[in-house]
């Protein structure tokens, strides 16, 4: 068996977040090949997020599939991404594989430095195009979406339940009535219990915001010391350019659909659109005029889409036009 394990050399190097960029573009090819191909990735990755992964190799006795697997990934057609014209769709499969992967697969980036002689930190990072899954100690499940910072200490759910973010995160937070989940993030403070809520609090939006979808929460400004909770199905925003709160209703599903593989935008301005894919892909977007940004744009897709399939359909949508040119786009 142990030879065996060599058959997976990819899959485990993407999983385990070290594979290079080749190799999760011959990944994700593989995957495009066959229904098949992707229903063996995600049940492998299922082992590996489920904490089984290091079982599962040592224990299963599975020589066939390692053996198909090999077959399948060397037999996988090669993808020139570097052309003397380079197409510009290939050009954006690098962006999609690098999104894709970092979808499908999460990691945790410890970064570990002393406070105290028995309190470290424990900080995720994710970068364009990744979304990380942490377990706290206490079963808090938190999904922390691209471009973001999550941290928490080891005295977690001992002496607090105290977590600091930056950027965006998905929180499905173990009840406990004795002591309070708190996320700490630029000037705010957000109390729960027992609850499932977003946070969005990117250092480069003019918003912080909370959409609660199962619970309660309160919102709390540090500066001003004012607190209001919501109720399930709404949002609360406070906009750092005119230092007021407002409190809306929404459909609480469509700021939670990224850490379930979607991307949503209903009824979003085409400049909040354009921070999100810039966070999600390695390339700049570029409006030739400035009125362009109040455009809507309401869609749902699919976290393995390329971003030019999603560009063609904001384009048709909002009757625009795009040119790409190395890795910048064109608005006009």
């Amino acid at each position: 068996m142990g030879e065996s394990l060599n058959n997976i050399e990819l899959i485990t190097s993407v999983l385990q977040g070290d594979a290079s960029e080749q190799e999760k573009q011959e990944l994700y090819a593989w995957m495009q090949l066959s229904k098949e191909n992707e229903e063996i990735f995600f049940g492998l990755k299922e082992l590996y997020e489920a904490g089984k992964w290091e079982t599962f190799k040592s224990e299963a006795n599975t020589p066939q599939l390692w053996n198909q697997l090999k077959e399948r990934i060397e037999n996988t057609p090669e993808i020139e991404l570097e052309a003397e014209n380079p197409n510009p769709y290939l050009q954006f499969l690098k962006y999609a594989a690098i999104f894709c992967i970092g979808i499908f697969s999460f990691w945790l980036v410890g970064k570990f430095s002393k406070k105290t002689d028995e309190n470290l930190k424990v900080q995720v990072v994710t970068g364009i195009g990744e979304r990380s899954q942490v377990l706290l100690p206490d079963g808090t499940r938190v999904w922390v979406n691209s471009c973001s910072s999550f941290t928490y200490f080891s005295n977690y759910g001992k002496e607090n339940r105290n977590v600091f973010l930056k950027g965006e995160a998905y929180f499905e937070v173990h009840k406990d009535k004795s002591m309070p989940f708190i996320v700490h993030s630029s000037g705010f403070h957000i109390r729960a219990l027992g609850t499932s809520f977003n946070v969005s609090a990117y250092t480069d939006d003019d918003e912080v915001s909370a959409v609660l979808l199962e619970g309660s929460i309160c919102f709390e400004n540090k500066s001003s010391g004012e607190s209001k909770g919501i109720l399930p199905g709404q949002k609360i925003a406070y906009s750092k350019t005119t230092a007021c709160t407002r409190v809306l209703n929404v459909n609480p599903e469509v700021y939670s659909a990224w850490s379930k593989g979607e991307t949503q935008f209903e009824h979003l301005k085409l400049e909040e659109i354009i921070k999100r894919l810039q966070r999600t892909y390695n390339l700049t977007i570029i409006l030739k005029n400035e009125k362009m940004k109040e455009l809507y744009f309401s869609g749902t897709f699919r976290n393995y889409e390329s971003f030019e399939r999603i560009l063609k359909v904001i384009c048709v949508n909002t009757s625009l036009n795009y040119k790409i040119v190395k890795d910048t786009v064109y608005l006009k």
